[in-house]
């Protein structure tokens, strides 16, 4: 299946309790593939943007996108089944730290850290 049929759809990730940063579920849009490393990744462009509260700054980070990053599964089973029965799309949801004096965002090399664990799902 070519990787280009996931982009554009709307993917739901449910935060797993305990391993996330945030608590409500994110919605958005598949705009983007891309290698970060040997590791593929999609940008995600969120529905609403997420506020969030980084230890290292004083005020609150507000995300309108965000990199995900499949956990040993594929982001396309969310959307056209596949991979072992009954398992979970795990993902990594990672945010951007802003860099001073950069207007364009470098996605692929930009320095991350995790907002959260999750499970990736098609909208119902």
């Amino acid at each position: 299946m070519p990787q280009n049929e996931i982009l554009g759809r709307e993917v739901v990730i449910v935060p797993l309790k305990g391993e996330s940063d945030i608590g409500e579920s994110l919605r958005g849009v598949i705009e983007r593939r891309f290698l970060r490393g040997a590791r593929e990744t999609y940008l995600v462009r969120l529905s609403s943007s997420v506020e969030y509260r980084h230890p290292d700054f004083e005020v609150p980070l507000r995300f309108e996108q965000v990199l995900v990053m499949p956990d040993d599964t594929k982001l396309e089973w969310a959307f056209f089944g596949g991979g072992p029965p009954g398992l979970p799309v795990l993902v990594k949801v990672f945010g951007l730290l802003p860099a001073k004096g950069v207007r364009e965002m470098d996605y692929a090399h930009a320095e991350t850290f995790l907002l959260a664990r999750g499970v990736a799902e098609s909208p119902r």
